[in-house]
């Protein structure tokens, strides 16, 4: 990947480092096409808290605050209607004290753990949209 992104011009390598380790810097080109695709990542609307995460990570590596706040907010919203959409699903396959359906009984406790895991994946998106504003403020204080 490192060779094709070295002759599309996107990245120059430099002299090998120790053990042979070989140092690569993006080139002006290679600056002005990531900054693109990183905006047509922001359009989109993933759930997987990994790509968010990435993208996030991304956002801070080129440090535009104000795109990644948005960006979070916006999945911290994605995040929580899915965690109430799982919690409203599991409400339906609540088999409740007289049912005796152990396969609803499943099915609810999945979709709860789910609706859980969306409710923390969204809180830790809040915490992160608080740090990319507070970075923003301090930078305009400087």
């Amino acid at each position: 990947m490192l060779d094709r992104l070295e002759k599309d011009g996107w990245i120059t390598a430099e002299k090998p480092g120790s053990r042979g380790s070989k140092p690569f810097s993006i080139t002006k080109a290679g600056a002005k096409k990531l900054a693109k695709e990183w905006r047509d990542l922001l359009r989109r609307r993933p759930t997987s808290i990994d790509e968010i995460l990435r993208i996030l990570y991304l956002s801070r590596v080129l440090g535009n605050a104000p795109l990644a706040v948005r960006f979070a907010t916006q999945a911290t919203a994605d995040l929580e209607a899915l965690r109430e959409m799982k919690r409203l699903e599991a409400c339906q396959y609540d088999p409740g004290l007289g049912s005796s359906s152990r396969a609803d009984w499943y099915r609810s406790l999945k979709l709860r753990s789910q609706a859980a895991e969306a409710e923390a994946q969204a809180h830790l998106l809040s915490d992160v949209a608080g740090e990319l504003l507070g970075a923003k403020r301090s930078k305009k204080k400087r």
